[in-house]
């Protein structure tokens, strides 16, 4: 998975647009989990009535994109590379 212009792009072609570049998830009490993009997007809703576009495959690589950003945010924090932190 790699940032483009306006979103991101799967390994497997697949692109999909994220206002700002933004990803955040989300597991709603009545209907599961929501996968969001940009401040009030979303690119998947665990709803059984819908129909997904996006494969077990692909939500896997967007997890595993997310989990290295944060990853990474936490090391430069320990590090000291984040600027603004008392």
């Amino acid at each position: 998975m790699k940032r483009v212009e306006n979103g991101y792009e799967l390994s497997t072609g697949k692109v999909f647009y994220a206002n700002c570049g933004i990803l955040g998830i989300s597991q709603k009490l009545e209907s599961g989990w929501v996968i969001h993009e940009g401040f009030d997007g979303s690119i998947f809703y665990e709803d059984l009535d819908s129909e997904q576009t996006l494969t077990k495959a692909e939500l896997e690589e967007i997890a595993d994109f997310a989990i290295s950003l944060w990853m990474h945010f936490k090391i430069e924090i320990k590090m000291g590379m984040v600027r603004g932190i008392k």
